[in-house]
């Protein structure tokens, strides 16, 4: 019995075609998926239809051919096939059906070398799709990395401009009295002022930042440099309990 392993270039197209284009082939030929690792071997055991092209079951199969098999796959199919690809889709569908259906085989029928031949081209086909999956689920993984960075950086952008349309900061001069806020708490320090005042105004540097001095005693920096963003004015007189 004749099978697409039994002609010599269709054989060299199935072991040399790119997966998604067999495994198109291996629903043609079979109506269903391969299991793993066993596409291109199912394809070469392919011993056609060989159904009556008038009965109703060979017209539901290219029926379900025309519905389900993209134009792009049909053209591949006929590549691994050998056939012509010119045409529409009905003509390409009946061109692929009517030949699976009733394979002749051209060249001589293997022997026990070409079965030791074909046993290797088997391992290495399979590890061709094996690595081919591989490489395909690493480049989809790849995209969904990219794609998630992407819109990660899409909210902070989005975030950081919010905020910045919301952030006001008062502008300060030197010789001003300003208050500084308290940047660490403990178990110890949640009930002390909020605030530490007050501090001078020294110098003026860029980016809202302002070298401040310590004014009177009280806790904090003698010196220090901070930014405006931790800063509120300070009014002479201006009790502790004020500033929290």
């Amino acid at each position: 019995m004749a099978t697409l392993g039994d002609i010599f270039k269709i054989k060299n197209n199935i072991a040399s075609s790119k997966l998604k284009a067999v495994k198109a082939l291996h629903w043609v030929a079979y109506g269903k998926e391969a299991e793993p690792r066993r596409t291109r071997k199912g394809l070469r055991e392919f011993s056609g239809f060989k159904l009556d092209k008038n009965s109703e079951e060979y017209l539901e199969r290219v029926s379900e051919v025309r519905e389900r098999v993209e134009p792009a796959d049909l053209i591949s199919i006929c590549h691994i096939l050998d056939l012509n690809d010119e045409g529409g889709t009905e003509t390409l569908v009946d061109r692929v059906c009517s030949f699976l259906n009733d394979l002749r085989v051209g060249g001589k029928e293997t022997d026990e070398e070409e079965n030791s031949e074909e046993e290797e081209e088997e391992e290495a086909e399979e590890e061709a799709d094996e690595k081919e999956t591989i490489d395909t689920f690493n480049e989809n993984r790849e995209k969904l990395r990219e794609e998630s960075k992407r819109q990660i950086q899409k909210v902070q952008d989005e975030n950081t401009k919010r905020y910045n349309l919301r952030r006001k900061p008062k502008l300060y001069k030197k010789g001003d009295l300003v208050a500084i806020k308290r940047t660490q708490f403990g178990p110890r320090l949640k009930l002390y002022p909020k605030y530490l005042a007050s501090y001078e105004i020294i110098k003026d540097k860029s980016n809202e930042r302002y070298d401040v001095l310590k004014v009177g005693h009280h806790e904090g920096l003698m010196r220090t440099t901070t930014c405006a963003e931790y800063f509120k004015p300070w009014v002479e007189n201006q009790s502790e309990s004020e500033s929290d």
